[in-house]
């Protein structure tokens, strides 16, 4: 994934100090939450995720979110929709953000203001159960019929530059492409190990066959995205998660997330 140098860097540098995080998860169910109004006098965000609320990704953007925004007196409420659902919100002016997408992800959404300092690092994986090959980068995945989630921009992105057209399988659920990938309907995915153990778990698909291969593929950086309108509260929100690594509350927090 090509970004700038100051970006590349605080990349490694924030992946090379992140904790390691247990894969224990608490079951929730997947919902549609009726949207709120919001307006920029608002004292309440209400931010989409494209993870599921049982996810690692989704629970520990929102302690870290709910912690960030209570330190400048707001409240937040996070809704979970497939990508391309939340895109459309997005757009339409419905939410005031998203809580964690890839760092240029306001490319083509322009009305979209980065909060500067990353809400969570997290490894992108290879999952597949049928074949078996040591992950060294995308070019190692050309071969394969490829499983992805519509929407993902990295994957998106990093399956079109070395897999053929024809093996590029895009599906609007994470669910859809596990059961898929049991099905030998494609060779492999691509998601965290998180989620992944979490999806096989709520699928009994644990004795499927599917397992995740090593290393990692990459390695992400996450960022929260507000609507123009919110503009003046990306760097308070910036400033409050720089603090609480500084002040021991974000380890707090991935700890807890662990147990």
């Amino acid at each position: 994934m090509a970004v700038k140098a100051s970006a590349s860097e605080h990349v490694r540098s924030f992946c090379f100090k992140k904790l390691a995080i247990g894969m224990g998860m608490i079951l929730l169910s997947w919902g549609y939450p009726l949207l709120k109004n919001v307006s920029a006098d608002t004292d309440t965000l209400t931010l989409v995720t494209v993870s599921e609320p049982f996810v690692h990704v989704y629970q520990l953007s929102k302690a870290v979110l709910d912690e960030a925004l209570k330190r400048n007196g707001l409240n937040l409420v996070l809704e979970s929709y497939p990508p391309k659902r939340a895109e459309v919100l997005l757009r339409s002016g419905k939410v005031d953000g998203d809580a964690h997408r890839i760092y240029h992800f306001n490319k083509n959404n322009p009305d979209l203001v980065r909060v500067s300092e990353p809400v969570q690092c997290i490894s992108q994986s290879v999952f597949s159960r049928k074949v078996s090959f040591r992950v060294e980068g995308w070019e190692s995945l050309s071969p394969y019929k490829v499983i992805y989630i519509r929407g993902i921009k990295f994957a998106e992105k990093g399956t079109r530059k070395v897999v053929r057209e024809e093996n590029r399988i895009a599906v609007d659920h994470i669910e859809i492409a596990f059961r898929m990938l049991s099905r030998d309907r494609g060779d492999i995915l691509i998601t965290s190990p998180e989620t992944g153990a979490a999806i096989l778990r709520k699928l009994s698909l644990e004795n499927s066959g599917i397992r995740m291969l090593e290393p990692p593929l990459t390695e992400i950086m996450l960022y929260t995205f507000l609507r123009k309108k919110h503009a003046r509260l990306a760097p308070k929100i910036a400033a409050s998660i720089r603090e609480m690594r500084e002040d021991g509350a974000y380890q707090q927090i991935v700890e807890e997330l662990a147990d």
